[in-house]
Order: C-alpha cells, then structure tokens, then sequence
C-alpha cells in the first residue's frame, strides 16, 4: 500500500512509483501489464497523491525489488489503510521470530495464539477439557508429528531438499546478485532428481516466505 509519487505508460505496461504514506522520501516501483488485472473495473492509471494498495509478486525491477502487480486500485476508507499497518507489524514480528519454522520443528508447544491454538485458560481446574479450537491447540496439527531432526543451525529448520535448495541460496546469495538462480542450476546443484519436486518446494519456500522470484517464474533469491 503507498501513495503514488508517478507514473509512467508505455505499449502493454503501466508503471507507478509509491511511496510510503510514513516517509515518502522510501518508495518501490509497481508494474502492471495492461489486461491482466482480476477486476477490469474502472482505470488502472492513478493520479499522483492516490492512496492504492496493489496485490502482486515481488520481483527485481530496475535492479531493485517491486511488484509485478494483477491489482491495483484506490483505498477509500482509511480504516482499510490502518488495518494493513497493524497486520503489516504483526507480519514482521510473525517472521522476525521465525514462528513458522518454530511450529515445524515441533519446539512451538509453547506457543499460545495465532497458528499454534487459542491462548489456555488459566483459570480452569485441572481435568479434562474440551478443544474447541479449529485447528487444535498443538503445532502437529498444522506441521506433523514434532521431534524430526530440525536444521537450526541452519536458520531455517528446513529439511530434505527444501532444507538443501535454502542452503544452497545462502551460500550463493553473494554470486547472482539480483537476477537470483535458475530452477536448472538449482536443480543441478543440489542433485535434484524430480524437476516437479523442485518446483513444488520451491513455491512453498516463496508462500512461506523465504524465497522470491526474482526476474521470472523460473528465478528465485533469498529475502533479506
């Protein structure tokens, strides 16, 4: 979400520059190719000073990170631009204290809230209780049985061949600068036998938030 410093059409794309409606001096670049937006409702070009929220894909554009965007359009009620404030820190601490892999590695029992189950009631005598939580108040029900061996010295308690394509973006981070690698040298270098496989991990890491593509589909880099 951010305020529209510029824009820019070309033949197939429209690019808006936003910046951060907290310190307009940051802003990102956000590219969207004409007829692919999911609702073709009203204009797809926003003045200056609009107040958007885009839904896409990060990528490298200009040697930076942006977004390849399916939609774009106008925020109306702040209330909509408060809420995705609030959900954006409650994202960055989600990920700065690495609780999806917590929850994976079976070390999250003591988690109360969000995905590992309502908090306990503390105020209950001791017996037998009810689970009336959706998903159940342990970490297996979302990640399996805990106690698998977990790869923390690693950083992301990842195993088997997610573990090793995220080894091997660690390790190489440094020498494909932003047009990230290929699925073919990742599965080269990791001794991938199934290209499915691969792909199937690979978006994992990229909705789990490790991974982005970077220039395409097919290249993928490490997030910061």
């Amino acid at each position: 979400m951010g305020i529209v410093k510029s824009v820019s059409e070309q033949e197939n794309t429209t690019n808006h520059v936003l910046g951060d409606p907290e310190d307009m001096n940051k802003d990102f670049e956000v590219l969207t190719y004409n007829g692919v937006s999911e609702t073709e409702l009203g204009t797809s070009t926003f003045v200056e000073g609009t107040k958007v929220i885009v839904v896409g894909k990060l990528r490298s554009l200009s040697d930076r990170h942006g977004i390849m965007s399916y939609n774009i359009r106008e925020v109306i009620d702040e209330k909509e631009y408060r809420a995705f404030t609030l959900e954006a820190k409650i994202a960055k601490i989600y990920f700065e204290k690495n609780v999806p892999s917590i929850l994976r590695s079976g070390m999250g029992e003591g988690l109360s809230g969000c995905a590992a189950g309502p908090p306990a009631d503390g105020g209950v005598a001791s017996g037998p209780k009810e689970n009336l939580s959706v998903f159940g108040s342990q970490a297996t029900r979302l990640y399996g049985t805990p106690g698998a061996t977990s790869s923390v010295a690693r950083g992301h308690n990842l195993e088997g061949q997610r573990g090793k394509i995220m080894d091997l973006l660690q390790r190489e981070k440094d020498n494909y600068d932003s047009i990230g690698m290929s699925e073919g040298d990742i599965k080269k270098a990791i001794g991938a036998m199934n290209m499915d496989s691969l792909r199937k991990d690979l978006q994992f890491l990229v909705n789990e938030g490790h991974i982005y593509n970077t220039t395409d589909d097919e290249h993928y880099a490490l997030i910061d």
